[in-house]
């Protein structure tokens, strides 16, 4: 992990320059642990959650960018009925401007979540509104997504309503840009 950041920071040209084009590549993370212990003396109960999100774009000239995005979400709340892990990929278009202040929108066409033993299939968009402050060939910063799930399949079979699920979430991202 040490060896990719140090090359990711070698090859990478600075993220926010005025006309610059080329590859972005987009990490973004969100770490949540949880312990709780219930004032009867009860068994204490830990959970912890993790999403993470990779873009790979190509941004124009303008700040406009257009490519991949892969998602994923682990849920870890101790009792296997309750994990949850959900996997999804799909296209995004953003903008990143000079001043670091970025946005995008993201349709993932293929979203699958298994929620204990249950299996859900559908699709989803993420919204992307953030802050990168550059670091000289790179940038990170705070980012707000807000994201919005649909699921119409259940082990292959239809459901009779669609499971929805939203949520708002605040991440850390980085960014990179190669080449251009």
């Amino acid at each position: 992990m040490k060896k990719l950041f140090i090359l990711l920071t070698l090859l990478s040209s600075n993220v926010f320059a005025a006309g610059g084009e080329g590859f972005v590549f987009s990490p973004t993370i969100m770490y949540r642990s949880e312990a709780v212990k219930p004032e009867n003396g009860g068994t204490e109960t830990e959970s912890t959650e993790i999403f993470y999100n990779l873009k790979l774009a190509y941004k124009m000239a303008s700040g406009m960018y257009l490519g991949g995005v892969y998602d994923v979400e682990t849920d870890d709340a101790g009792a296997a009925s309750n994990n949850g892990d959900r996997t999804s990929y799909g296209g995004t278009i953003g903008y990143i401007g000079d001043s670091g202040f970025n946005a995008s929108f993201s349709y993932l066409f293929n979203s699958k979540n298994e929620l204990g033993n249950t299996n859900y299939d559908g699709s989803g968009y993420i919204v992307d509104v953030g802050y990168t402050f550059s670091a000289g060939s790179w940038g990170v910063g705070p980012v707000l997504q807000y994201r919005k799930f649909t699921y119409d399949k259940s082990g292959g079979a239809s459901l009779t309503s669609d499971r929805e699920e939203t949520l708002v979430i605040p991440m850390v991202q980085f960014m990179f840009q190669f080449g251009g």
